[in-house]
């Protein structure tokens, strides 16, 4: 793929060419899809699809909506809730009564997802050599 990234040091905007065959993602070793929020309330989550992440991608992350569209299912000790039943107004109050601390750890699975990163070279028109982090689709495919 050839994204076109703007040089932070001259701010010129440089075509770069980038193999993704060598471009392995970076795990977490603790991320997990099955979250346990509580002794008894299990929830599994799907990753953000491409979609979700274009449509976000100008805002400030807003993880409420992502958990809404994210949340596959929840499981307590004695039934299981698929997203796919469940109405919008009865997935957001499960979210807005979430404690802070059950919050932070769905939202944690999202900071831990598996992500792209490079280091890539490049030469500006001045000639110097420079380097830039390509992370995330987002660095990989503007």
């Amino acid at each position: 793929i050839e994204p076109t990234i703007t040089c932070p040091a001259t701010k010129e905007k440089i075509k770069i060419l980038v193999n993704l065959d060598a471009v392995e993602p970076i795990t977490t070793p603790s991320h997990s899809k099955e979250i346990l929020i509580a002794s008894n309330i299990l929830v599994k989550m799907n990753y953000p699809s491409l979609e979700n992440l274009i449509k976000r991608s100008n805002v400030k992350t807003d993880y409420f909506d992502l958990l809404l569209e994210c949340i596959q299912s929840i499981q307590t000790s004695t039934q299981i809730i698929e997203t796919g039943t469940a109405s919008i107004e009865e997935m957001k109050e499960f979210i807005e009564l979430l404690t802070s601390e059950q919050y932070k750890k769905l939202i944690d699975f999202f900071k831990t997802c598996p992500r792209l990163e490079q280091n890539i070279s490049y030469t500006t028109s001045d000639g110097t050599t420079r380097e830039i982090v390509l992370k995330g689709l987002r660095d990989f495919f503007q």
